[in-house]
């Protein structure tokens, strides 16, 4: 246990202050693990408290979502989940909708999907065909009359492989649903959602409204440093130097900003005195903790093409198809267009790329940098040489 001692000067101090909430804080947070009350998050949805941003994506969904169905692709640790979990807590505040989220990271059939769906809905689902569903949304329909029935569906990916090697039975029944108007989706995913999306055999072809998350604005990203670590009691030894090194360093992607300011924190409560320096941040960047961190939510989910492109174009600041192309003929492979385009189109979504008219370049200023500091690309080329 942890225990927060207060004397007779605290207590005096306690009584006589303006705001004594505010004081108590204070007082607690003078004695704590600061590691312990963090609010960093760097794992799993965002709390309310320390969502910031998205303000765009929310409004769309919130004020169309009653005539469209939507699709938020992207890579890992990007936000989709977040965002997923804030429309729910919005659409539970507001009268009109009835949502209902479900978590499909680990659904990988229909029954898994049913027994998932009738839990969370509390109905009775007496199948497990596609076709039922249309029946449970037209009995949940008039259990919340006047109501628009919303299905957030996060983390679909599986899901869907799933029921593409079936006929994709079921988001057939989710596009009719949805076209009927007797429901509306809200599909989170990655590579698999976003595929489908642009595939005009699937049934997502034109279904949504499609959303690819990337990096925040800098300015919810300066409030995600800011206004938590001034809640802790925390001060900065140079607080404009610092935040713009904590934007450099994670381009304004939101796990790593979290990530960075987690791992300050963990420097300062070693130190004990409360204020976050220069070198702290310094000493982050350039320690192999945020290193790994850092390539295995950019990059983790990359294919070895993907991979092998990061590598071969890292000192460009810019470059085309062709000169992807030309630098793995170089290397001895002769890769078509078309798949050099699909791995880009894959490094666009994880955000490590970034696209503007034919050019391509490196979204996270940092990643050349930091991916050139890991030693993996020697390795990457090597096995490229080696490889038949």
């Amino acid at each position: 246990d942890d225990f927060i001692v207060l004397d007779y000067p605290d207590l005096c101090s306690l009584f006589l202050a303006v705001d004594a909430e505010l004081r108590l804080i204070d007082m607690i947070l003078a004695q704590v693990d600061l590691t312990v009350v963090s609010p960093y998050v760097v794992s799993g949805p965002v709390t309310g408290n320390m969502f910031f941003g998205r303000d765009y994506e929310l409004k769309a969904i919130m004020r169309t979502v009653q005539d469209r169905s939507f699709a938020i692709v992207g890579g890992r640790k990007i936000g989709k989940t977040s965002v997923l979990t804030k429309v729910h807590r919005l659409m539970e505040q507001t009268s009109g909708f009835s949502a209902f989220y479900l978590d499909c990271q680990h659904v990988t059939n229909y029954k898994e999907f049913f027994d998932a769906f009738a839990i969370k809905c509390q109905v009775e689902i007496g199948s497990t065909s596609p076709d039922v569903l249309r029946h449970v949304i037209v009995r949940l329909r008039r259990q919340y009359s006047g109501t628009i029935i919303v299905l957030l569906l996060d983390e679909v990916d599986s899901l869907l492989r799933y029921d593409i090697q079936n006929q994709t039975r079921l988001f057939r029944v989710f596009r009719a649903l949805s076209q009927e108007g007797l429901c509306r989706f809200v599909f989170c995913g990655e590579r698999q959602l976003n595929g489908a999306l642009h595939d005009p055999d699937s049934p997502l072809f034109n279904f949504c409204n499609i959303m690819r998350l990337s990096y925040l604005l800098p300015r919810d990203a300066r409030r995600i440093i800011q206004e938590p670590i001034s809640e802790m009691g925390i001060s900065f030894e140079d607080a404009e130097s610092i935040t713009d090194g904590i934007i450099e360093l994670s381009s304004c992607h939101p796990n790593l900003v979290q990530a960075i300011c987690r791992m300050l924190i963990v420097r300062v409560n070693e130190r004990g005195n409360r204020i976050i320096r220069l070198d702290d941040l310094d000493k982050v960047g350039t320690s192999d903790d945020f290193r790994d961190f850092f390539l295995e939510v950019t990059w983790g989910n990359a294919t070895p093409l993907e991979r092998i492109v990061t590598v071969l174009m890292v000192n460009q600041p810019s470059f085309t198809v062709a000169d992807v192309k030309q630098a793995l003929a170089d290397r001895g492979k002769n890769i078509s267009n078309a798949l050099i385009e699909q791995a880009l189109a894959g490094l666009e979504l994880f955000s490590v790329l970034q696209k503007q008219g034919n050019l391509y370049s490196f979204a996270a200023r940092s990643f050349p940098k930091i991916l050139q500091a890991s030693h993996l690309s020697e390795g990457l080329l090597e096995s490229l040489e080696q490889d038949e």
